[in-house]
């Protein structure tokens, strides 16, 4: 009889994977977390873009043990415009288990897209289409001056308005948090702006996506 039991817990648990993803009890939206997005602006004049863009940011609080600090996350790219920068949750938003452990240790998790990614308006012009053959190494390389000083001033621009002075006080210091291109993003604001930056945590950080 207990090991009928064991069996039917088990395929009952197996429908409830299959029917949806399986909620963590132990991290709940409203009750540990709450969520909301707040925005950023930045004025550009160059080819693609001219006047005011809008950077979208994701922003978890804790309801819970909060310390009253801020982890700031920086998405990847798009691996060679493999994936449309416009498309939903992937490489924009930051993993669920990331936002959780930080979260759930009292830190808020800031998450901005940078210009042209998700919600964010203005043109995405960190990276050219590898995969169409629209460009090769040399034209990715190309870029990548011009696309590192725009993801700075992007981030610039949400520390700026949103962190400091707003969700933690002027003088706080920062958490960064990035994974690939975010993670070298993150090392290199961490030099351009060493006295508001606690720490790095840097997750398989480099910057092109796409090489030989």
């Amino acid at each position: 009889m207990q090991m009928f039991i064991k069996v039917v817990a088990f395929v009952m648990a197996g429908a409830a994977c299959a029917s949806g993803q399986m909620v963590d009890a132990e991290f709940v939206y409203g009750r540990d977390y709450t969520f909301e997005r707040m925005v950023a602006t930045r004025k550009v004049h160059d080819a693609e873009d001219k006047g005011t863009i809008r950077l979208m940011t994701y922003v978890y609080r804790p309801r819970k043990n909060d310390r009253h600090e801020v982890v700031l996350f920086s998405h990847g790219s798009t691996g060679g415009l493999a994936r449309s920068p416009k498309e939903p949750g992937g490489s924009n938003a930051p993993p669920p288990m990331v936002v959780q452990f930080f979260v759930s240790r009292g830190y808020t998790v800031v998450a901005p897209m940078r210009r042209g990614r998700g919600e964010s308006t203005g043109n995405y012009v960190e990276e050219c289409s590898a995969y169409t053959g629209k460009c090769g190494n040399p034209e990715s390389f190309a870029l990548g001056d011009r696309a590192i000083k725009e993801a700075l001033l992007d981030t610039d621009a949400v520390i700026d308005q949103l962190i400091l002075g707003r969700l933690v006080a002027r003088e706080s210091r920062i958490l960064l948090v990035g994974h690939s291109r975010g993670g070298f993003l993150s090392l290199i604001l961490a030099g351009e702006r060493p006295t508001i930056i606690k720490g790095v945590v840097n997750f398989a950080g480099g910057w092109y996506g796409v090489t030989d």
